[in-house]
């Protein structure tokens, strides 16, 4: 499995994730967030123009998704707390789907981006019919 295109464009500058950070002009956090793929888009204060970066970006998290199929194909599931109640933790559930937190906790806030929610449990593997009861 290929690397994340972010994490490798700083190994290849030869930044520390730090470094890259200062550059950027953003919190170390956001570089780390990055390269663990839980942006929905990678964010352009590290990417600014560069669409192939960015597309290579989504590229990559499709892949983590269908790598991570084994944790939701065989998972039913009839409700968002069921869900969340099998991966324990927010943070589990976000990793697993390749997701960013901050985006899943607007959805269960304000019900924002179950769109792109649903899209990213199907890409992961979760079952029709356990994301037609969740988001009916």
């Amino acid at each position: 499995m290929r690397e994340n295109p972010i994490k490798f464009a700083r190994k290849n500058l030869g930044l520390t994730q730090t470094q890259l950070a200062q550059r950027c002009q953003i919190t170390r956090q956001v570089v780390v967030l990055a390269e663990q793929g839980l942006f929905l888009a990678p964010p352009r204060s590290i990417v600014g123009d560069n669409d192939k970066l960015r597309l290579d970006y989504y590229a990559w998290v499709v892949e983590q998704r269908a790598a991570n199929r084994p944790m939701f194909e065989r998972l039913e599931v009839d409700s968002w707390k069921a869900l969340r109640t099998h991966f324990e933790t927010m943070g589990n559930l976000c990793r697993a789907m390749v997701y960013q937190r901050s985006v899943v906790v607007e959805f269960e806030r304000r019900g924002w981006g179950a769109t792109n929610i649903c899209v990213a449990l199907r890409q992961c593997g979760l079952g029709e019919d356990s994301v037609e009861r969740i988001f009916g």
